[in-house]
């Protein structure tokens, strides 16, 4: 049933996300032909500049859509009339859970391969040709000098890039399970308890910056720095192992939320 409701429901975000991407995809070549007629024109610069600007736009709402779909299938599938069919199939709250996270996680990532292509597209040329050559540039420097640390920080920015996206998207389902405990205004509820995540982080991270700026001068601190300019790259993986484990303390806490209002507080009336 797993299987069922993955293929599902990845049927249903090609139905919306393969217009986004061809026209993603349309504009990065409309800009590249545009590209292909340089001339230190007026008009040529007005064109350019809004093929770049919608190119730039294109982006942001193919990144944007992928997520906001996300949401709105997240809510309309077990938070409406839906609910009641969804939660008939024979799959537990858990597995439905899982499938819209997977899903939305394999649109992410299919959107930004998309959109690297259409960068590559549109910067086809010797402006690719230069950023290639800056980048192999950059390779022969750093990774000779970092050695096989570099591969480590590689699998670490990935593990934390995945668990990243997944709190962001648990984030959301969280928002929306706490906000449909409510009686009215479910969607007003959630959006509050999202903003009132935003502002508790922001005052707990102003927090932490003046706790620290405060003992900044304390040995402990001092010997923090010591072992960060002694040690830099296994300093740099302590931090990125800390971010790891905080991040995935924070999405299985979104994940065991989302999991009990669906098992035992859903509310479709």
């Amino acid at each position: 049933m797993v299987k069922k409701l993955f293929k599902h429901e990845i049927n249903a975000y090609l139905r919306i996300m393969l217009p986004v991407y061809g026209c993603l995809m349309i504009v990065a070549i409309l800009g590249r032909f545009i590209q292909l007629f340089e001339a230190d024109t007026t008009v040529y610069a007005v064109i350019n500049g809004s093929s770049i600007f919608a190119y730039v736009v294109g982006v942001l709402i193919c990144f944007g859509f992928s997520t906001f779909f996300s949401v709105v299938r997240f809510y309309k599938n077990l938070f409406t009339g839906e609910g009641y069919l969804t939660f008939t199939l024979p799959a537990t709250p858990t597995q439905h859970l899982w499938v819209k996270l997977l899903t939305s996680l394999l649109f992410g990532f299919t959107s930004f391969i998309v959109v690297i292509l259409s960068l590559m597209v549109i910067m086809a040329g010797d402006v690719f040709n230069e950023v290639t050559k800056a980048l192999v540039y950059m390779a022969k420097i750093f990774i000779p000098k970092i050695g096989f640390h570099i591969w480590l920080y590689l699998l670490e920015a990935v593990i934390l890039l995945i668990l990243t996206a997944s709190f962001g998207v648990l984030l959301y389902y969280t928002c929306i399970s706490i906000g449909q405990l409510s009686k009215k205004n479910r969607i007003l509820c959630a959006v509050g308890v999202y903003i009132g995540y935003y502002f508790i982080t922001q005052i707990l991270g102003t927090i932490f910056m003046v706790v620290m700026t405060f003992f900044a001068t304390t040995p402990f601190m001092e010997a923090i720095a010591r072992f960060a300019v002694d040690h830099t790259y296994a300093f740099i993986h302590i931090i990125l192992c800390i971010l790891i484990v905080l991040t995935a303390v924070m999405s299985l806490v979104c994940f065991i939320i989302t999991r009990h209002i669906m098992t035992k507080k859903l509310n479709l009336e």
